[in-house]
């Protein structure tokens, strides 16, 4: 099942976990609860033009939605990634930090109708 437009792959995800539902929902949750802290730090680290932070907070995002096979927003933090440890957080536009957040919350979204059925 895809989701959102392609936002995120189930089907791919359950298969990654050789159909484990129950562990998918866990990682769900996970995702749920930890992204709001992580885009707090990566936030507080673009005020403070700290790289070292925003790229590991961004790597951090990566990571997390990978799990669900959600290409978009994996490929985002990926280039934001990338930029970051070759230009500095100074180098990323406010634009781009909307739109990783907007996918997160709609994956986040996604997640939680998963959770619950």
């Amino acid at each position: 099942m895809t989701t959102n437009a392609g936002t995120i792959d189930l089907n791919a995800a359950l298969d990654a976990l050789d159909g484990n539902v129950q562990l998918l929902r866990e990682l769900a949750v996970i995702y749920i609860e930890d992204t709001p802290q992580v885009i707090e730090e990566l936030d507080t680290a673009i005020q403070e033009g700290d790289d070292q932070v925003a790229r590991r907070a961004v790597h951090s995002l990566k990571g997390l939605s990978s799990t669900f096979f959600s290409e978009d927003t994996t490929n985002l933090a990926g280039r934001l990634e990338e930029r970051i440890a070759n230009h500095g957080v100074t180098a990323i536009k406010e634009a781009e930090i909307d739109e990783l957040k907007s996918n997160i919350r709609r994956l986040s979204e996604t997640l939680k109708t998963f959770r619950e059925n």
